[in-house]
């Protein structure tokens, strides 16, 4: 990729999630002179002689809009000057001189979004002078930690950098922390619960994390990597904990508990799961493709039977089946059909297209 495809790029991938100002110039490409604005065609012709220096001639708006850019990507957040800041605050208030047209209409948008990058290196310029001051109260005062770590996103990202720069941290400390964290059970004490996780593997970070209220995507992040933070015990604990919450997170665990060794997992509580309507679906799909346990096919034939007159267990035994899809299973399914087992006729209809 090219030196300005790659610019054109950067503000939308490191900018994103921040709020920040919108450019208050012209929004119609008809408001602006027409040597602001740049056609795909011109774009793509700049771009290829984008690294020629200019020789003596004035630079166009779309060469000036290039290299201040270019000189604000360069500036390390970690190591602003005070000249520097200025440069950057100025910059905050910058009018675009390059222009094209927006993809779904006749509105004008910056080719490099100046504003935007200044804003968000004044923001990583903030995050790396906090986290310094933040690494000091990880050391002195770790509960002051928890509270400022709270106070807005610059604080949070500054807090996360320190606890990288701070490892490693005491069990002492960081099971304190984990505990503030879980009784503030906030979306960025999920986020920072979750740092902690992957930074430290606390087994208690963890544990906090999972019993959060609430919905949070960090939940099923750590779901989805149990398997690095607790022993195939603990997890079996927690997976059927999870199962019977009936939560946000059981059909996911449902689907990880298959996935235990033989050795810790007990299989009757899958395939007793078979007749619940809400994780049926789950526990058949995690049957039908465990690695570590075959799948029980004769017991499926006789659950179908003993609980004919149940929608839901045949219907999700039948899956479990089909999911299987080895020949044993095919060859239950063929004899159930053939003796007409099953009572319901929309069912036998599914079969049998399964089977052809």
């Amino acid at each position: 990729m090219t030196k300005l495809r790659s610019y054109l790029m950067v503000t939308a991938l490191i900018y994103s999630g921040l709020t920040v100002a919108v450019d208050t110039g012209p929004l119609l490409i008809s408001e602006l002179p027409p040597g602001q604005v740049y056609s795909e065609s011109e774009l793509a012709a700049f771009e290829k002689g984008v690294d020629l220096k200019l020789k003596g001639r004035e630079s166009s708006g779309l060469e000036k809009d290039y290299q201040t850019y270019s000189a604000v990507l360069s500036i390390n957040p970690e190591k602003v000057t005070p000249e520097q800041k200025d440069y950057l605050l100025k910059l905050t208030e910058h009018k675009s001189l390059a222009y094209k047209a927006h993809p779904e209409g006749p509105v004008a948008v910056p080719v490099f979004n100046i504003r935007a990058l200044a804003e968000y290196k004044i923001f990583q310029y903030e995050v790396a002078a906090q986290a310094e001051k933040m690494k000091e109260l990880i050391a002195n005062d770790h509960q002051l930690f928890v509270k400022e770590s709270l106070n807005n996103k610059a604080q949070l990202q500054a807090a996360r950098k320190a606890l990288n720069d701070s490892l490693p941290i005491s069990d002492a400390v960081l099971n304190n922390m984990v505990m503030s964290y879980k009784a503030n059970n906030s979306s960025s004490s999920a986020m920072l619960l979750s740092e902690l996780v992957q930074l430290t593997g606390n087994k208690q970070a963890v544990y906090a994390l999972l019993d959060f209220e609430g919905e949070h995507w960090q939940k099923s992040q750590i779901l989805n990597n149990l398997s690095q933070y607790l022993t195939a015990q603990e997890q079996e604990a927690v997976l059927h904990n999870l199962i019977h919450q009936k939560g946000e997170l059981s059909s996911q665990a449902v689907l990880h508990y298959a996935r235990l060794p033989a050795t810790v997992s007990k299989p009757d509580l899958l395939y007793g799961l078979l007749s619940d309507q809400y994780l049926g679906a789950s526990s058949a799909a995690a049957l039908a493709r465990s690695a570590q346990k075959p799948l029980d096919v004769r017991w499926l034939k006789h659950n179908i039977q003993r609980h004919s007159e149940s929608r839901v267990t045949v219907a999700n035994s039948l899956l479990a089946l089909k999911l299987a899809g080895d020949v044993e299973s095919k060859y239950i399914l063929r004899e159930l059909l053939e003796s007409d087992e099953i009572k319901f006729d929309d069912m036998k209809a599914e079969v049998l297209a399964w089977l052809k």
